[in-house]
Parts: structure tokens; C-alpha cells; sequence
């Protein structure tokens, strides 16, 4: 494997992550579908700019 697969590979795995920390019954409950698609994109978008921060954030601060 090269290193550019390596790095995909962790994208992919960091990205995975930030699904499953977002896939929680209050927001599975409260979106619609497509809501819920744009929300989770906006918050994997928010942990993977603000990296190792995001984790020391709590969920009651997002």
C-alpha cells in the first residue's frame, strides 16, 4: 500500500467516525432524510476542520 492509499484509508476511518458520533436518536429522530444528509455533512465537516478540538468539545457546547 503507498502512502496515498494509507491517507485515504485514515480519511475514510476518521470519517466513519465522525458518522457514528453524528448517527445518535436525536438527530436520527428529529431530520428528514434529506435534512439529515446536509446536517451530517455540515457536522463532519465542522470536527474534521477543527481536528483533535472537535474531541474536547462536549456535545451540550455544539
Amino acid at each position: 500500500m503507498n502512502n496515498a492509499d494509507s491517507k485515504n484509508m485514515g480519511l475514510k476511518r476518521i470519517h466513519k467516525k465522525y458518522r457514528k458520533l453524528f448517527a445518535i436518536p436525536e438527530n436520527t429522530e428529529h431530520y428528514s432524510a434529506d435534512d439529515y444528509k446536509t446536517a451530517e455533512r455540515k457536522f463532519i465537516k465542522y470536527a474534521l476542520t477543527h481536528g483533535e478540538d472537535y474531541n474536547q468539545i462536549s456535545l451540550e457546547q455544539l
